[in-house]
């Protein structure tokens, strides 16, 4: 096993998903059993990030609510926003204390810099990175101490890849680095072998 090497690797990897409720997921993940609303305190427990889609949250987030209070304490929750601008719900402000960031996919957010800085949560942009396996994210005028990676399963063929890209995206950050597949259904082995493959790594 590979020990870590704190002048190459100065960021732990955090694996997750956009979105928890997959259907698919209860063959692979998730007990026969489990109710839904118990779902997201299982994913947690494996899966220290999450990116929820626009189209999950937009209406409510009365049952996310209940359902964050079974997190830990560093679980970095990411909201989607929408492609095109819209004011934000007003029902955001009953979570904004669990939320790490939104995340903008539009190359330009300026025009959410005003709502989220009123609400007190960061906004994630897009950096232009060129890679064509990954996009990138991080803070709007910041140090950088928030980053995130979204990230599909399909563009990659085998391990050696996935470690190659993520040894990428481990380069010139530092403290923290949230890893997403953003896959339709995020392949559940793909997720733990990353995550497998980062601890291998140190990092």
């Amino acid at each position: 096993m590979e020990t870590k090497q704190s002048e190459q690797y100065l960021a732990d990897v955090v694996v997750g998903a956009r979105g928890w409720l997959h259907e698919r997921w209860m063959e692979s993940f998730y007990p026969e059993d489990i109710p839904e609303d118990w779902r997201l305190g299982f994913y947690a427990n494996e899966f220290n990030t999450l990116l929820v889609p626009w189209s999950q949250w937009r209406e409510s987030v009365a049952e996310l609510e209940e359902e964050l209070d079974d997190t830990a304490d560093d679980f970095h929750l990411y909201l989607e926003l929408p492609s095109q601008f819209q004011s934000l719900p007003t029902h955001l402000s009953g979570i904004k204390e669990h939320v790490t960031g939104l995340v903008s996919v539009e190359k330009d957010a300026d025009r959410w810099q005003v709502e989220a800085a009123d609400l007190n949560i960061s906004l994630l942009t897009q950096v232009d990175d060129k890679n064509d396996f990954f996009q990138r994210f991080a803070v709007i005028d910041s140090a950088g101490k928030v980053e995130l990676v979204l990230f599909e399963s399909t563009k990659i063929d085998d391990l050696a890849m996935m470690r190659e890209q993520l040894e990428i995206a481990l380069k010139g950050t530092e403290l923290r680095l949230d890893f997403i597949f953003t896959d339709e259904v995020p392949d559940m082995e793909a997720m733990q072998n990353t995550r497998m493959i980062a601890e291998l790594m140190g990092a």
